[in-house]
């Protein structure tokens, strides 16, 4: 099991360390094994292994299972909710989840003020254990920068670097990074550095070095020193010693919220350590604007703890292309859905936040004819409407999906990897649909990402869609098209 694949070598690392940093333990308490912590279960040349240091590298991992588990919950409960929006005709509907995320275990994690962001104190600290190679670290810093500025004032960012031995060149990028400290101006190169592409080899940081403008002299003695090796290090025994093995691993004052954890999750941890210290929290200011964004609200699921609300959104010109967003879920480029609230959501466009209610949609919702479908919509907008698929369920016979699933290599030869990766995998795009083809029977578009199929990632190392499609009773999608919304597509099946 993964829970277990790093726990001997970690123990072993521990018996070296554990003096230095006998201070560091988690806050979280199990009752039940109290009495046997002091427990020994192993020895090595008759140094004792303890029952809590064993608990201590498992911890994070246990947790990860504990997410799986609330997010299987969830889905099934979403699922419900949906469909009970769904039967009243997807206007103007409330419902209400109940079920809250597990409260993750606490860490006392030093902090690393030479790398924190604003400068000073603040009431909340994220941590991310990251590095400059991974592409799981460049999806949560474009998730980070749409949720951190949700709380401005009241929180700090901070970096530790966690190598791992198959990005050969992360460790390169981050004594650079270290250089670029030195002359102050860390945050340029990172910033520059994970919105690059490609590896991070020695051509590139020293494009990312002079768009920061450094001194290269300066910092090409600092860089072929290895001066700042030691600093790697001790990120790396720390993270060990806590039992971190992959990036990105985020913290919210210590609280593990998880690998690149979701927005909503983050939001919800936050606001939970503001509610424990007693500090206002800047998201849930009421927004005074009232959004201009092309939007129709239509339903919305709200939930009395923060973070967990979800929103049924269109765009107007497309009612029928509704489709379910979380709090934190990015509508576009600058837009992120900041709260769903009583009667109202709330948008965080460019910093400032606005809000949209039921009455923000158009002014009528009659059908069009098909003169003024065409005289009124592009050929986009029309094709939306023609395949009302997104969030909506939409009934299809198994029969017929299964004749069009008769060659699945013709159907995997129509898919095409991304630069976007999911679980170290690349993402697969829909190079080309075919007339009469199952993409076409399921509203698909060519140059769709599938990105979710019932939850579960599909890029070129798993495909679900297909297994999904034989036996589920019900398939949800969530499609990335055209850099815009994500859509979401449900399907069940009349046998």
């Amino acid at each position: 099991m993964r829970v277990f694949r790093h726990a001997m070598t970690t123990l072993l690392a521990f018996a070296a360390v554990a003096c230095d940093q006998s201070t560091q333990v988690h806050e979280r308490s199990h009752p039940a094994h109290s009495d046997s912590a002091a427990q020994v279960i192993g020895a090595v040349d008759g140094e004792g292994i303890k029952l809590a240091d064993a608990e201590r590298v498992v911890a994070l991992e246990l947790y990860d299972l504990e997410m799986q588990r609330f997010r299987l919950l969830r889905g099934v409960t979403e699922a419900k909710l949906m469909a009970g929006l769904d039967a009243g005709g997807n206007r103007d509907r409330v419902a209400e989840i109940r079920l809250n995320p597990p409260m993750p275990p606490r860490l006392k994690i030093p902090s690393n003020p030479e790398r924190a962001r604003p400068e000073g104190a603040f009431p909340i600290e994220v941590v991310v254990f990251c590095n400059l190679e991974s592409a799981h670290c460049v999806r949560s810093q474009e998730q980070l920068s749409r949720i951190l500025p949700m709380f401005a004032g009241v929180t700090q960012y901070s970096d530790r670097d966690l190598i791992l031995p198959f990005h050969r060149h992360a460790r390169l990028a981050a004594e650079a990074g270290y250089c670029a400290l030195e002359q102050g101006k860390y945050w340029q190169y990172r910033d520059l550095m994970f919105a690059g592409s490609g590896v991070p080899d020695r051509e590139r940081i020293f494009r990312a070095i002079r768009a920061s403008g450094l001194d290269i002299t300066r910092f090409q003695g600092c860089l072929e020193s290895g001066s700042n090796g030691a600093k790697l290090d001790s990120d790396a025994r720390l993270a060990r010693f806590f039992g971190v093995n992959a990036v990105p691993a985020v913290f919210v004052n210590g609280l593990y919220a998880g690998l690149n954890p979701e927005p909503a999750h983050l939001i919800w941890l936050i606001e939970k350590e503001l509610n424990r210290l007693g500090v206002d929290s800047p998201r849930l200011i009421n927004a005074r604007l009232q959004s201009r964004e092309p939007l129709q609200l239509i339903a919305m699921i709200h939930a009395a703890d923060p973070g967990q609300g979800m929103a049924m959104l269109a765009p107007k010109a497309s009612p029928g292309s509704a489709g379910f967003y979380r709090e934190g879920d990015a509508l576009g480029a600058e837009l992120t859905l900041r709260r769903v609230t009583t009667g109202r959501i709330e948008l965080l466009k460019q910093g400032v936040a606005e809000w949209l209610d039921f009455n923000n949609r158009l002014e009528s919702t009659a059908p069009l004819s098909g003169s003024e479908q065409e005289a009124e919509l592009d050929p986009k907008d029309q094709a939306v409407l023609n395949h009302p698929h997104r969030g909506v369920p939409v009934f299809l016979d198994r029969t017929e999906v299964l004749v069009r699933m008769t060659d699945i290599n013709a159907l995997e030869a129509s898919l095409e990897t991304v630069a976007m990766t999911a679980g170290g995998y690349h993402l697969l795009r829909i190079a080309d649909i075919q007339p009469g083809s199952l993409y076409e029977l399921l509203g698909l578009e060519t140059g769709d990402v599938i990105v979710l199929v019932n939850e579960q990632p599909m890029h070129e190392g798993d495909t679900p869609l297909w297994n999904a499609l034989q036996s589920d009773d019900e398939v949800r999608l969530r499609v990335m098209r055209r850099g815009g919304m994500a859509h979401h597509y449900t399907y069940r099946f009349q046998e």
